[in-house]
């Protein structure tokens, strides 16, 4: 209930931007903690991404099957 009130009574001249909202949570205790587990999770799932592009492997449905089926839908 307080998002949909904030948003209705923000002032757009006092945003910040996505800058200013890690300015404010760097500014907090345990901040710059936060942040970094934050950079250290991110680059982890980009790694992650990264392999699964280079050995990951898409296996296509094998071409018989796909042309039966076919055959039996047109049925």
């Amino acid at each position: 209930m307080v998002s949909p009130l904030r948003g209705a009574t923000a002032n757009s001249r006092e945003a910040k931007g996505f800058a200013g909202a890690l300015q404010v949570i760097q500014q907090q205790p345990y901040g710059s903690v936060l942040l970094g587990l934050t950079a250290a999770g991110l680059f982890a799932f980009g790694i992650y991404e990264l392999a699964e592009a280079i050995f990951g492997r898409i296996s296509a449905p094998a071409l018989h099957r796909a042309v039966a089926r076919s055959e039996v839908a047109r049925r």
